[in-house]
C-alpha cells in the first residue's frame, strides 16, 4: 500500500485526507485544479477550493454523498477504501485493525485459491501465530520449510484430484 493512506515507514498507519492530497499534489505536481479535473474526468463533482479546504484545514464533517469519496479517489487514484478511512482518521474515528504486513502483500488473485487450500493456508497461519515460538524465525527455518513444503504438497494432491475429474469421459449431447 505504497501509494495509499500508509505512511513510507512500513507501518499500518493510516494518514489523513489533508496528508494524502498534499502528498499526491507533491508526487503529481498538480495543482488543487488539475486534481479536481481529474474528478471531473472521472464524473464526479469535487471543487478544487474544496480540495485546498481539505489539504489544509481538515474535514468538518462526513460528506453528505458518497460520490464526494468517488470523486476524491479517482483525483488521488487511490481506492475508495483508502479515501474512507483516511477521512475517517482526519475526523478523529479510530478505524482499529488495519491491514497487516501479511494481508498486504498477498496477490490481488488471492480469492481464485480453492477453498480447501485456503482453509489449509488459514491453519497454518493461525497454527504459527498463536505459537510463541513463531514469532522468531530463528532456528525455525527447518520447520517453515516443512510447512511450506507441506501446503505445496497439499495443493498438488488437489491439482491431481481436480485433473481427474476432468478425465472422465462425457458423451456429447445429442440433439433428438
Amino acid at each position: 500500500m505504497a501509494s495509499g493512506p500508509t505512511s513510507n515507514d512500513e507501518s499500518t498507519e493510516v494518514l489523513p485526507i489533508g496528508e494524502l492530497i498534499r502528498a499526491e499534489r507533491a508526487r503529481s505536481g498538480l495543482s488543487y485544479r488539475d486534481l479536481a479535473g481529474k474528478a471531473e474526468s472521472a464524473g464526479y463533482s469535487v471543487k478544487f477550493q474544496y480540495l485546498n479546504d481539505l489539504a489544509n484545514a481538515g474535514p468538518k464533517s462526513w460528506p453528505k454523498q458518497p460520490d464526494t469519496f468517488r470523486g476524491l479517489a479517482a483525483a488521488l487514484q487511490l481506492p475508495v477504501r483508502d479515501i474512507v478511512l483516511s477521512y475517517a482518521v482526519s475526523l478523529g474515528l479510530d478505524i482499529g485493525g488495519t491491514e497487516s504486513r501479511l494481508s498486504a502483500g498477498l496477490p490481488e488473485s488471492i480469492d481464485s485459491i480453492a477453498p480447501e487450500v485456503t482453509d489449509a493456508l488459514l491453519a497454518l497461519i493461525r497454527t504459527l501465530a498463536e505459537h510463541p515460538d513463531s514469532r522468531s524465525s530463528a532456528g525455525k527455518t527447518d520447520e517453515l520449510g516443512l510447512a511450506a513444503d507441506s501446503s505445496k504438497n497439499r495443493g498438488k494432491a488437489l491439482e491431481a484430484s481436480i485433473a481427474e475429474l476432468g478425465e472422465g469421459t462425457q458423451e456429447p449431447r445429442r440433439k433428438g
